[in-house]
């Protein structure tokens, strides 16, 4: 690839993190060919709603979506922080607030982000395209060539797998490896870990959710809170989480089950399935009267069991990288897994943009990896630190094995702010700005002396 050629970019996954990055390379690197497959037939998000806090929403409106993003956003100042009260006392107080995040429905995003990603001339988005497998050549200057479960075939200078939780991208590139160090000799135990990561793991969170007519709750009480506030009822092992999108019309309501000792193991059943409302009445029946009109109300609650990429050794391979949820799918209690994959996708689109031939790119992944891993792993463990803080123990740790060992639960309002003021006040751009000084470092030792 010559200074003036077309990078050809292969997206697997045609969700949020994998239309951020077709957008933000549109941006930073016009002549650039994107194409984004995706397996599902149509667009689709599995799920309700999602927040966006003031950090990520600096990054997308630096790709320049600001304008599209607010128009689906409540007004700034009219957004409403985060109450945290106990849900299994009656007259329980809030004893904390969290700032900042402000709602919308995940469909309204993915429908703004595949609009924008349309209108370049050089993007197409392909549907019905799962994956099976990919091949990386040794030399850098011929394709990686993919193949779809439709016995089609495509190529691409670089393969970003933005395709999830059970991310083929992640599973070629981690059976590879295995297989190479096999070749070469490595011990079982080394082959055996390296394999550990093709697959995802329980966190050992069931999460009930459902998306909730306000109407429907104004009918049996115009005064809830739920009805204008953001709310997150805690009790032992259990939490109800809502809050309002849509301009008020509906209501995210999620309902949660901790059982972070079981962290690791293999869920037995199916991961998302539509459940009986009486399944999660039940399990909030000791809740308050705010609490039970909530679950009241689940009509048709989805389950969704909560699986988790933890401590991958690396992000990338040669010229094929992971983002978002196949490289660090975590647990939701802190509302970043999204915001994770646009900020992956940003620097990962700022690297991509600076590269001149195809023997960079491997360079520019490794930068990636090495800005990008460290951090997005810090705030995996840090969201389930909170869930156990909050649902489990204090301590934010819970010893593993069959029975629940629980402990005080988190009702601090200082220390529950500190674990989210990185979202409030911190920003991505000091990582960009350091993965561009590495990556001028880097052309400066190829450049001759004088």
């Amino acid at each position: 690839m010559s200074s003036n050629s077309h990078l050809k970019v292969a997206i697997i996954g045609g969700g949020i993190g994998g239309l951020h990055l077709a957008i933000a390379l549109t941006q930073m690197r016009p002549d650039a060919i994107v194409d984004v497959y995706e397996s599902q037939p149509e667009l689709s998000e599995f799920g309700a709603g999602l927040g966006l806090w003031p950090r990520v929403q600096e990054v997308l409106s630096n790709v320049g979506l600001e304008e599209d993003i607010n128009a689906c956003l409540p007004p700034e100042d009219d957004a409403k922080p985060m109450e945290i009260c106990r849900g299994d006392k009656l007259n329980a107080q809030t004893w904390a607030r969290v700032p900042g995040m402000r709602g919308l429905h995940r469909r309204a995003l993915l429908e703004l982000l595949a609009k924008r990603a349309s209108r370049s001339p050089h993007n197409a988005t392909h549907y019905s395209k799962k994956l099976i497998s990919y091949v990386e050549p040794s030399s850098p200057e011929e394709p990686i060539v993919l193949t779809f479960t439709d016995g089609t075939r495509a190529t691409c200078d670089i393969l970003v797998g933005a395709d999830g939780v059970k991310s083929a991208v992640r599973a070629s590139m981690y059976a590879q490896m295995a297989d190479k160090l096999e070749i070469e000799g490595a011990a079982y135990e080394e082959l055996k870990t390296i394999r550990g990561h093709v697959d995802p793991v329980w966190a050992g969170l069931t999460l009930y959710r459902y998306l909730m007519p306000s109407a429907d709750l104004k009918g049996i009480d115009p005064k809830h809170p739920s009805l204008t506030r953001n709310l997150f009822l805690q009790s032992y092992g259990r939490a109800l989480l809502t809050y309002p999108i849509d301009e008020g019309r509906m209501i995210n309501c999620g309902a949660l089950v901790a059982q972070h000792h079981l962290f690791g193991t293999t869920f037995s059943g199916r991961w998302a399935q539509p459940v009986d409302q009486k399944i999660v009445q039940d399990l909030y029946a000791d809740f308050n009267d705010q609490g039970r009109a909530i679950t009241d109300l689940m009509k048709t609650p989805t389950l969704w069991a909560v699986n988790v990429v933890p401590d991958l050794p690396t992000y990338v391979s040669g010229r094929v990288a992971v983002l978002g949820d196949a490289a660090h799918a975590m647990v939701p209690y802190m509302a970043s897994g999204a915001g994770q994959a646009i900020e992956d996708g940003y620097i990962l689109a700022t690297l991509l943009s600076r590269t001149e031939s195809l023997p960079q790119l491997p360079e520019a992944l490794r930068i990636y990896d090495t800005i990008r891993r460290p951090f997005s792993q810090s705030i995996q463990r840090k969201s389930l630190h909170v869930g156990i803080a909050e649902l489990m123990d204090e301590r934010g740790e819970v010893p593993l094995g069959p029975t629940p060992v629980y402990g005080r639960l988190l009702e601090d309002p200082e220390v529950m702010r500190s674990h989210y003021q990185w979202l409030l006040t911190t920003s991505l751009m000091p990582d960009r700005d350091r993965a561009l000084e590495m990556w001028e470092g880097f052309r400066n030792k190829l450049r001759p002396e004088a």
